[in-house]
């Protein structure tokens, strides 16, 4: 009687023990999924922010010849474009509490919760 409860304990420990094991191993994995897609995600904005950086430049550059030809004069196009520039960044300094910083912060609460959702 006595080493069949044993057995039965050590059966027991035995089952236990793969149990955290391999809830160990499953919070390896989906660690390592969440790195690879916010690894992935990084990577495409990254992509987007350089293409999208060319482009804005590309644009800049156009938009001052533009200008710079309507008015006769290259450099008084480059200070107009400068200071159409200056502008727009005091404006997004000056807006970026009230625009930026929730676009931000929500972007990354609702990936938190999608994450939360997904797992339950």
């Amino acid at each position: 009687m006595n080493h069949n409860i044993l057995q039965n304990l050590g059966e027991n420990y035995e089952y236990t023990k793969t149990i955290i094991s391999n809830k160990i191993e499953i919070k390896k994995l989906e660690a390592i999924e969440e790195v690879s897609s916010i690894a992935g995600t990084a990577v495409a904005s990254l992509i987007i922010a350089f293409f999208g950086f060319f482009i804005f430049t590309f644009l800049i550059i156009a938009l001052t010849i533009f200008i710079a030809h309507n008015i006769g004069s290259f450099l008084y196009g480059l200070l107009i474009m400068s200071g159409i520039l200056a502008l727009v960044c005091i404006i997004i300094f000056a807006t970026r509490k009230v625009f930026i910083f929730p676009f931000v912060a929500n972007k990354i609460l609702g990936s938190l919760v999608e994450n939360d959702e997904d797992e339950q």
